[in-house]
């Protein structure tokens, strides 16, 4: 089974001008991204690792660096950008492995794949808990008892909850379940996202009946959305150095 990790890494961000490339301790984000996702290869949990962009300015920066990348063109989000290379590509399950989630490991890695009825699921994730409210940056999501995803939200749901679920950067695709019981990239790139309020691009899969799995991480991890973000990461690798 062929098992790809893709890294979106589109240039333009609302929140983080430049994400990909913002510096950090002298390398890019992109740069740490791939380091924590080539370590599942080298652990033999994938194939490879590919960054996809829309830009050039991206391309040049990853082979700066060594960085295997292609501009794949404009796409509307991430997850489509990832799911059109993975049919160029024919692998079994591709990752949409988001650019601002350099600090997820291997033990991450293993969770997000690690579940039996392969034929049932069409998308997995990841989620950690956190007791206190937090930031619309972070996305929170709600499960059934089955760790079947509900819905996924910027608000703080469940309302006045003791804990919450939110939402980890990173997507399992099972190809094969999903093309042959669902759509191909033509008719899912016609698709709609009926709430747009949220600007999620997640929430398109379940609104078109998508089967949505999330496994719970034991690793409290966190994206970089906010410069406030990105310093605190910083400081997280001089501690480790």
């Amino acid at each position: 089974m062929i098992t790809n990790i893709y890294i979106p890494a589109r240039l333009n961000s609302t929140r983080l001008p430049k994400k990909p490339l913002v510096d950090i301790l002298g390398k890019p984000l992109v740069w740490h991204t791939y380091q924590a996702a080539i370590k599942c290869v080298d652990k033999k949990l994938a194939n490879k690792v590919l960054v996809l962009t829309d830009s050039e300015i991206v391309v040049l920066e990853c082979n700066n660096w060594n960085i295997p990348c292609i501009n794949n063109g404009e796409h509307w989000c991430g997850s489509y950008r990832v799911l059109d290379q993975a049919i160029k590509d024919n692998c079994d399950i591709a990752i949409n492995w988001q650019v601002d989630w350099p600090d997820l490991n291997t033990q991450d890695f293993r969770r997000l794949l690690a579940f039996k009825n392969i034929n049932v699921y069409n998308i997995k994730t990841l989620y950690y808990f956190n007791s206190l409210p937090l930031s619309d940056n972070k996305v929170k999501l709600v499960t059934n008892n089955f760790d079947e995803v509900l819905y996924f939200s910027r608000a703080n749901i469940p309302w006045n909850s003791e804990f919450y679920k939110i939402h980890i950067g990173i997507y399992a695709f099972y190809l094969k379940s999903i093309w042959k019981s669902r759509f191909d990239l033509l008719e899912l790139n016609k698709l709609k996202l009926q709430n747009n309020s949220e600007n999620l691009e997640q929430l398109i899969f379940l609104e078109n009946d998508f089967s949505f799995l999330a496994s719970y991480s034991l690793n409290k991890t966190y994206s970089i959305d906010t410069p406030e973000d990105l310093e605190n990461f910083k400081q997280k690798l001089l501690l480790q150095s």
